[in-house]
């Protein structure tokens, strides 16, 4: 201006700054390196071979049912051709085969996150994948090629709502599916153990792909998946309900085709089969058939445990009180003791007993004893009688009734256990190999009138 008001303005110090963003122009897509497979192949995901690379080769062939092999990777264009790193835009994927195969539309479908919105000019698509329907037109189609996953940019506002005013970005990316995992095998077959024993047999599980004429990529059709955890799933010999506490957590990446199994430790006893599990990001699974039928039964007890009530806290004295108590037998996994394989009762499940087809006998522990006593832990009351010990008079006896008794099939049962001394504090202590249980503490009470003491 002629007085020179605009200079002395400009020459001042700014009160503001505003940084003036490029509009959104474009988007583009870039293949990743996932970050599982940077772990897997190079021990970190910050390797230099882990980025994202826009120039990239077409992208190998995808797999159903896993995670994409490459990570697709949107980024906001501006117009400097610049990366919009204050953009707000939501990336949608959609999946499209009809273009080359318009009937197989529904057989695909894709799993994951599906929206993301962009982080400083990114949206990183790491968890997608693709599924297949077991629609056996589905699947007899392999392998299929010009695949699209289609990615569409919406300008959002600062609710997330799209920004009307501004057009959307669409960008496709294409590759193949090659052939599904579609068998699981294994070798070996386990023989019936104590629980806490290791199978002795070491399996080797093999995941095999479709084979079409000759499309197979090598002679035995091995499908080397990293994305596939083969998983060892121990199910009910009879129901075929998979049992998570039977066993250990086992699982094992598949490498060249194969995982490789054992020692496998069993923990619960019972009657059991094995399956093979190749399982996915995607929530799929690919089950072997069942192995032949095993039993496992309990190892040498370890604890005891009342299975029955308490007694009340105040019994009669008298004969055959009706104070019963059963004592159980388990071993260290929590299994009931001294019964034949796969016959405990708690896990009977009616398959027929192997074990005289192989001369088994009774396990570790069968054979033992419970003995049963009584213990005062408080003072004696005036009038009550003195008897301290089973046996002191034949007339009184303090506990009385069946004080030793096998243990059959893992519990010691006293059916008639009756008090000669009453009292205001007892307790019953059950033995058997060096081990005890006790009750809870109860009182005596004085029984019904026998006689007049002048």
């Amino acid at each position: 201006s002629e007085g020179g008001a605009c200079g002395s303005a400009l020459s001042g110090p700014a009160e503001h700054s505003v940084l003036v963003h490029a509009s959104l122009k474009d988007i583009e897509v870039a293949t990743c390196v996932p970050s599982w497979r940077c772990v897997l192949f190079y021990g970190s995901e910050d390797d230099d071979r882990c980025r994202c690379n826009a120039e990239s080769e077409t992208p190998r062939p995808q797999r159903p049912r896993e995670l994409l092999r490459d990570t697709p990777r949107v980024r906001t264009i501006d117009t400097n051709e610049s990366t919009a790193e204050a953009a707000r835009v939501r990336v949608d994927v959609a999946l499209s085969v009809s273009q080359v195969f318009p009937s197989l539309q529904a057989c695909f479908s894709i799993f994951g996150e599906q929206s993301v919105v962009a982080q400083g000019g990114f949206a990183t698509f790491d968890t997608l994948g693709v599924n297949i329907s077991d629609v056996p037109s589905c699947v007899e189609t392999f392998p299929i090629a010009g695949v699209q996953l289609i990615f569409t940019g919406t300008p959002i506002d600062s609710d997330g709502a799209p920004d009307a005013l501004l057009p959307t970005f669409t960008k496709t990316w294409t590759f193949d599916i090659s052939f599904p995992a579609i068998e699981v095998r294994f070798t070996g077959q386990p023989h019936s153990v104590y629980a806490g024993s290791a199978l002795v047999d070491t399996f080797t599980a093999s995941v095999r792909q479709l084979c079409i004429s000759i499309s197979c990529p090598d002679a035995t059709s091995l499908v080397d998946r990293s994305t596939l955890e083969m998983h060892v799933v121990i199910v009910d010999a009879v129901t075929g309900t998979p049992d998570p506490d039977a066993g250990g957590a086992n699982f094992e990446y598949l490498s060249g085709g194969r995982a490789t199994f054992g020692p496998l430790v069993m923990r619960k006893a019972g009657t059991w089969r094995l399956v093979f599990a190749a399982r996915t990001p995607g929530a799929w699974e690919l089950r072997s058939p069942p192995s032949d039928v095993f039993e496992v039964s309990a190892s040498t007890f370890s604890s005891l445990s009342l299975l029955s009530d308490q007694p009340p806290a105040t019994v009669s004295r008298g004969l055959c009180g009706a104070q019963g108590a059963a004592v159980e037998l388990i071993d260290s996994f929590g299994n009931q003791i001294g019964c034949d394989f796969g016959q405990c009762p708690s896990l009977d499940t009616g398959y027929p007993l192997l074990a005289d087809q192989r001369g088994w006998g009774l396990v570790p522990g069968s054979d033992q004893t419970v003995t049963a006593r009584i213990e005062r832990v408080g003072p004696r009351g005036e009038g009550d009688a003195d008897c301290e010990a089973p046996g002191v008079t034949p007339e009184c006896r303090c506990l009385s009734g069946p004080l030793s008794v096998p243990a059959v099939r893992g519990v010691g049962d006293f059916r008639c256990l009756s008090f000669g001394s009453s009292g205001a504090a007892f307790r019953l202590l059950f033995t058997s190999g060096g081990l005890t249980v006790s009750s809870s503490a109860f009182r005596v009470s004085p029984g019904e009138p026998a006689s007049i003491v002048v």
